[in-house]
C-alpha cells in the first residue's frame, strides 16, 4: 500500500507540474516578452535530481561495459562513469556490438499524459560539464534528444567536443538546428525539423564502439539549460 500511495503522490505532483507548464506556455504565446531568457532543464544537486534519470550500457545486450550515475562527492553535479569495453559475452559474438553507455531522462507521467519539455522558444541548449582525468575517454560523447513524433530507436544527436586539459567545467553550446537525425545509431538525411515543442527524452551517451575506444570514462554534469543567448553569464547556479 505505501508504494501505491507514493506512486499516486508522484503522479498527482506531476499533474500539477503539467498544469503549471501549460499555463506558462499559454502566457508566453500571448505575451512573447514573458519568455525567460534561459530555461533551466536539469541541475544536479540532490538525489532526487539523479533519480529523474536512468543509466545503462551495452551490458543489456550481452556487452561488458559498465555504468554508474550518482551525485559527485562535493554535491555539485552528477557523476556518470564506468568502464567501456568493445567485447561482448561469447554467446553474443557476431550478434551485438559492445562499446556503449548512456544516461537518459525518465518518462514523467501525469493524469493528463506524459510531460514533455517545450523548447520552441529557444535556439540553443547549453551543457555545463567536465570529463574525467586521463586516461578516461573524452572524444566519443554525444547529446541526444527524442521528440514525441519519433520512433524509440530514432534520436536527434549532437557531438560534444571537450577541450579543457585540466578537467575544468566547460559550457558546451549546442544549436538545436545543428542536431543530426540518427536511426538505430546511423546518421540519416531528413527534411524533417525537430519538434522542439515536445521533447520527451534528453540523454548523454559515450559511444566507444564507433571510435574504437575502450577503458574508463567519466563525465560530471553540472547543469543543462535552454537559451537564446548562450554566451550571457549564468546569474545563479
Amino acid at each position: 500500500m505505501p508504494s501505491n500511495l507514493a506512486h499516486w503522490s508522484q503522479v498527482i505532483g506531476r499533474t500539477g507540474e503539467f498544469v503549471r507548464k501549460a499555463v506558462s506556455q499559454n502566457r508566453q504565446i500571448l505575451r512573447p516578452e514573458m519568455v525567460p531568457k534561459a530555461l533551466t532543464l536539469h541541475k544536479f544537486r540532490t538525489q532526487e535530481d539523479i533519480d529523474r534519470w536512468a543509466h545503462g550500457s551495452d551490458a543489456s545486450n550481452g556487452g561488458l561495459s559498465t555504468s554508474n550515475f550518482e551525485l559527485s562527492v562535493d554535491g555539485v553535479g552528477a557523476r556518470f562513469h564506468g568502464n567501456m569495453s568493445l567485447r561482448v559475452k561469447p554467446q553474443f559474438e557476431g550478434m551485438y556490438r559492445g562499446g556503449f553507455a548512456g544516461i537518459k531522462t525518465r518518462t514523467k507521467k501525469s493524469l493528463f499524459g506524459q510531460i514533455n519539455e517545450n523548447l520552441s522558444a529557444y535556439n540553443y541548449l547549453v551543457l555545463r560539464a567536465r570529463v574525467g582525468p586521463p586516461p578516461t575517454i573524452r572524444d566519443a560523447w554525444y547529446m541526444n534528444l527524442r521528440t514525441a513524433n519519433m520512433s524509440p530507436t530514432h534520436i536527434w544527436q549532437h557531438r560534444l567536443f571537450f577541450r579543457s586539459q585540466t578537467q575544468d567545467f566547460e559550457e558546451m553550446v549546442l544549436p538545436l538546428s545543428d542536431f543530426g537525425y540518427t536511426a538505430a545509431g546511423s546518421m540519416i538525411e531528413t527534411t524533417d525539423e525537430m519538434l522542439k515543442e515536445s521533447v520527451e527524452m534528453m540523454g548523454i551517451s559515450v559511444l566507444g564502439g564507433n571510435a574504437g575506444l575502450q577503458g574508463p570514462y567519466e563525465l560530471v554534469i553540472d547543469e543543462i539549460w535552454a537559451t537564446n543567448d548562450p554566451f550571457s553569464p549564468r546569474t545563479s547556479r
